[in-house]
């Protein structure tokens, strides 16, 4: 078939000519530009599933969404991811979003926000009840000084949850030392 495809396209740019030749590179451009598009705007929506057992339908369990810019380190008492053990137990950051299914029942979390210089406000580990066919979120509160975090756990419906956070503003303040070298 790809034999094929080159003999039609090495046809086609000696009966057309040089224009031909931008008009197929053109094309190609297009095409790649497209396609990164496309995949530029979509989320990708990740389930991390700590529950025994096969999976199980939406009615029969719970499931924690998280905000932008949060991790969750250990739910239950579990702490590694269930197929990748080299990375936190669950995250969303970015396009990537993640969320946790979980068995219908009381849970205890700790989780924290990406930004390293707040500190986390409220008392840990989170606990919720959990029932089945809801979905709920881990939500990340900000204050206005961009000094503090307060994460709360509330139902949730569903719609995507933007990120809005000022990270420039929120970063730490810089720690540096000048050495001056003499010889």
């Amino acid at each position: 078939m790809a034999y094929r495809m080159k003999n039609l396209l090495q046809i086609f740019l000696r009966q057309h000519g040089p224009a031909a030749n931008h008009l197929v590179k053109l094309n190609r451009l297009l095409l790649t530009a497209l396609c990164s598009l496309s995949l530029a705007g979509c989320s990708t929506l990740t389930e991390v599933k700590l529950y025994d057992g096969p999976p199980q339908d939406p009615s029969r369990i719970a499931r924690l969404y998280l905000d932008p810019h949060v991790a969750v380190t250990d739910v239950d008492d579990i702490r590694t991811h269930p197929t990748d053990k080299s990375r936190v137990l669950a995250h969303s950051a970015g396009k990537r979003r993640e969320y946790i299914s979980l068995a219908p029942g009381l849970h205890s979390l700790h989780a924290h926000f990406f930004v390293l210089c707040l500190r986390s406000e409220g008392a840990f580990p989170l606990q919720f009840n959990a029932e089945p066919g809801k979905k709920y979120r881990l939500k990340s509160s900000v204050d206005a000084r961009l000094q503090k975090w307060r994460p709360e756990i509330v139902e949730f419906d569903g719609t995507e949850v933007e990120s809005d956070f000022p990270w420039m503003k929120a970063m730490c303040p810089p720690d540096v030392t000048v050495f001056i070298l003499r010889r």
